[in-house]
Formats: structure tokens, C-alpha cells, sequence
């Protein structure tokens, strides 16, 4: 039976760049927002 549990980057050793940071997130960084929008067609 296969582990259904995905993988991630930093499970494998893989780093980008720094260390986590406070919230372990993309908000994290300086400069970056994140939002969403909803579209309708």
C-alpha cells in the first residue's frame, strides 16, 4: 500500500533560501500581498 501523504520540498532537503519565518507562509516575506478575487462569466 502506498503512503498517500504528499511529499513536500523541504521533506526532501530542498531549501529556499532563508529559514521559516514566523508563520511559516508566503506572508512572511516583505512586500507580498495576498488576497483573492471572485470572477463571474
Amino acid at each position: 500500500m502506498l503512503n498517500s501523504r504528499k511529499l513536500r520540498a523541504r521533506d526532501l532537503g530542498i531549501q529556499f533560501g532563508r529559514i521559516p519565518d514566523k508563520y511559516n507562509a508566503i506572508t512572511d516575506i516583505e512586500g507580498v500581498q495576498v488576497g483573492f478575487k471572485t470572477i463571474i462569466q
